[in-house]
């Protein structure tokens, strides 16, 4: 930015410089049209002293003749040849001198018109300059633009990365929670809400992510709009310097062959000048003079043109400058073009990790359910299981009774009773007993079947001890004899559940 700023100072300042040069172009021809006024005065002076000088002896011829009437005609014969030859000098001096004020009137106009010429470029020039320092501003402002949005897009990226490190964590923290899921069901359920609520939020961030990108793209394509109309407007500038300069070129060639014919034309003034007698030494002299002062201005004006020349070059090599600004801004948008498919290629990535973590989420719900499923099941089991215990139990206890009331009737005291009869054991079942929820997840995780689990519940170490499958009962009295009507029989499970249905 300093270096364009520092290019339009200086290019104010040759704009500056050029409507001098034109001012010092224009106080030239002031000076040089003074000297053709002072030549044209110098010839009207000049000229008719010498007419007069040479219309002398015709005057004189008539007095000599009155005061010498005996002069020979021999002598007047050479007099009348030198006047007349003096006659045609003076008559070709001043035509000579009207063609060179001529030519110099014709000089005057051409470097008027040249100086019109040099005013209309330099009016196109600053005008040129102007455009380009308007190209300059807005090239800047496009450049401070693309800046803010680069830093828009850097913290939108940082955001995406942040929101990405979030993502990941929360996958972290969710694989930590399917593994306690295992060992908790009901904190499942909770975990389960807020990854929904972070789901949620996951989508809202990239609903508005793919919004800021769109308006990015937008952003974009007015930027590269705004970038062709400039380059369009650039090319125009630089058709039309190229015709300035070719216009330069032109007149340069015309200022050249007019100083070729001003050489040409002094150097026919000094063989004329040369030619005159000795009393136009002093003319000779003043026309030198002028001469010189001539030359002199022509000399600083060449040098005046060459400056200009150099100015020109430079312009042109500040223009060559721009261009170049020009290409580096494309290569810088070229780059942003790069960032921005980085970017997309960054949000469908991220649109993908979204996609991936929805189809686990579906399908941690779907196993959840699943689970929800088995456990209420197993819980149903439990319950009929429980129930037929506790109706085991009451078949039992009646069947336990109802031998007790067999043997008191038969003969039996309660003393031996009690000694000979054990006590039944505690047949409740008790849903502690039972195997746990949590591990029946894990099996049904592993797929193991339940079966196995549910075959416990009626193994014989629930049941009495086979101790109590039959009693041996004897009377006191005939102990033989009871012992051979009834044999010890096994009491079994069977036997009691069918009791139990006979009752």
């Amino acid at each position: 930015m300093t270096d364009c700023l520092q290019e339009e100072e200086e290019e104010e300042g040759k704009g500056n410089e050029t409507p001098e040069a034109g001012a010092l172009s224009g106080s030239l021809d002031q000076e040089i049209s003074a000297l053709l006024n002072r030549i044209r005065f110098l010839d009207l002076t000049w000229m008719p002293r010498f007419s007069d000088q040479d219309a002398i002896p015709k005057e004189e011829l008539p007095k000599s003749s009155e005061e010498d009437p005996r002069a020979s005609v021999a002598e007047m014969d050479p007099t009348k040849d030198l006047e007349r030859g003096l006659l045609l000098q003076g008559e070709l001096v001043r035509q000579q001198v009207q063609e060179l004020q001529l030519e110099l009137l014709k000089e005057s106009q051409a470097a008027k018109q040249q100086q019109q010429q040099q005013r209309s470029l330099q009016e196109k020039l600053a005008q040129e300059k102007a455009r380009v320092a308007e190209a300059g501003r807005t090239i800047a402002e496009l450049q401070q633009t693309l800046r803010e949005k680069q830093q828009q897009l850097e913290g939108d990226v940082k955001e995406a990365q942040e929101k990405q490190t979030k993502a990941h964590r929360q996958l972290l923290e969710e694989q930590q929670k399917r593994k306690i899921l295992d060992q908790q069901a009901e904190d499942l359920q909770q975990q389960l809400r807020l990854a929904r609520e972070k789901e949620a939020q996951l989508a809202r961030t990239c609903t508005e992510g793919q919004l800021q990108a769109q308006q990015l793209q937008a952003q974009l394509r007015v930027l590269e709009e705004e970038q062709r109309t400039l380059s369009n407007e650039h090319l125009h500038c630089q058709k039309y310097s190229q015709r300035l300069t070719e216009q330069l070129l032109a007149t340069q060639q015309e200022k050249e062959a007019t100083n070729e014919e001003l050489e040409r034309i002094l150097e026919q003034v000094d063989l004329a000048v040369r030619k005159n007698n000795e009393r136009k030494l002093r003319h000779k002299a003043k026309l030198r003079r002028a001469k010189e002062t001539f030359i002199s201005e022509m000399k600083q004006r060449d040098l005046r043109i060459r400056h200009l020349e150099n100015e020109l070059k430079l312009a042109q090599s500040q223009r060559e400058e721009n261009q170049a600004l020009i290409r580096r801004m494309a290569t810088e948008n070229e780059g942003l073009l790069q960032k921005k498919t980085k970017l997309s290629q960054r949000l469908l990535d991220l649109e993908e990790a979204d996609r991936s973590h929805q189809q686990v989420f579906s399908a941690m719900q779907s196993r959840l359910h699943l689970f929800n499923e088995e456990n209420k099941r197993l819980q149903g089991r439990i319950l009929q299981l429980t129930h037929q215990v506790g109706a085991l139990e009451r078949t039992l206890r009646n069947i336990h009774s109802h031998n007790v009331e067999e043997l008191k009737s038969i003969g039996f005291s309660e003393c031996q009773l009690q000694t000979q009869m054990r006590p039944l054991p505690g047949l409740s079942l008790s849903v502690r007993e039972l195997p746990d929820s949590h591990a029946l997840l894990k099996s049904v995780k592993d797929g193991q079947a339940q079966e196995p689990a549910e075959k416990p519940l009626l193994s014989p170490s629930s049941f009495p001890s086979p101790e109590f499958s039959y009693l041996n009962v004897a009377s006191p009295g005939e102990p033989g004899d009871l012992h051979q009507e009834k044999p010890a029989q096994p009491f079994c499970c069977d036997q009691a559940q069918r009791t139990g249905e006979d009752l």
